[in-house]
């Protein structure tokens, strides 16, 4: 009998270590990812806290020099908030920042600099992230270079979230596990302009998808903006062209106006199409019913009403 408990024992620790091995498997972060962030907080003498640093015209300075090395930003319990690179008082390198109070949400800004300015991938989302520490956040965003790389990303991180949402709770995680409301953005920026893609995700109900891209700040060639209650999982974003879009305006710009062509659809008919030249109405201005048909047309020339 006695021997048998200490099988049942044996067999539990077994169980128990198995277990927080596979969930160590799923969420465990590559120190290689993390060694630079790790080494320079622990024994980098070059990483300071932001407060220490004045912000003057010419860039961040300790004392009246201006700084060159990494930057950080504690809470009075420890825990992380900013971490940075700084050249010559300057932003210079990979930025990210995790706040509270955004909208009700935490907030992650996550941007890479060079020369002060923006230059590459700015993302910034509110999300349940006190259910990630910053390191895990920084090895996942840093580790994002391109749109794909973005959406896997937080495929991975919603899945994590919820994973660990449901242990905290004792439940399982397809049992109704839902993170709370989401907002997505990623930016490409060319010295310190918009310009490439954009895209901005609301998860939740009333969920919006903006599709578009920028060049030199302006908006260019066609936006999308899907709006109502058809959420998209992460993994759809994958493959935007196999979409199944239904209440969704498109925009075509030219240098951050209007210009060609702009239509509406709800459930998938179209309600109105308009034609723009220079960001006024130039052509047709239609409107359709819920079945689709035209009811209403009339004609424009450089924003006067012909007929």
């Amino acid at each position: 009998i006695r021997y048998k408990k200490d099988l049942e024992t044996l067999n539990s620790i077994f169980l128990l270590i198995s277990d927080s091995l596979q969930t160590l498997k799923k969420t465990a972060i590559l120190y290689p990812v993390l060694q630079p962030i790790v080494d320079s907080i622990r024994s980098d003498k070059s990483t300071i806290q932001l407060k220490k640093l004045k912000n003057t015209p010419i860039g961040l300075q300790l004392d009246n020099k201006l700084y060159t090395g990494n930057v950080i930003k504690l809470t009075d319990t420890g825990d992380t908030t900013l971490f940075g690179s700084v050249k010559n008082g300057l932003k210079d390198g990979y930025w990210l920042t995790k706040g509270e109070n955004c909208y009700g949400y935490n907030c992650i800004n996550s941007a890479t600099y060079k020369g002060g300015k923006k230059n590459g991938l700015v993302i910034e989302c509110h999300d349940e992230t006190q259910e990630i520490s910053f390191l895990e956040l920084f090895s996942r965003y840093s580790a994002i270079n391109d749109y794909e790389s973005f959406i896997v990303a937080n495929i991975n991180l919603v899945s994590v979230i919820k994973e660990r949402i449901s242990r905290k709770n004792g439940i399982s995680p397809f049992e109704g596990v839902k993170t709370r409301a989401v907002t997505h953005s990623l930016t490409e920026f060319i010295n310190g302009e918009r310009s490439g893609k954009y895209i901005h995700y609301y998860a939740d109900a009333g969920s919006q998808l903006i599709i578009g891209n920028y060049n030199a700040d302006d908006q260019t060639g066609k936006w999308l903006n899907h709006y109502g209650y058809n959420m998209f999982e992460w993994k759809n974003l994958l493959q935007l062209d196999a979409l199944e879009w239904k209440d969704y305006t498109e925009t075509n710009y030219l240098n951050g106006k209007k210009d060609g062509v702009y239509e509406s659809y709800y459930h998938g008919l179209i309600t109105t199409r308009i034609y723009y030249s220079n960001d006024v109405y130039n052509g047709n201005y239609e409107e359709y019913d819920a079945e689709g048909n035209l009811t209403n047309l009339r004609k424009y020339i450089n924003g006067r009403l012909t007929e």
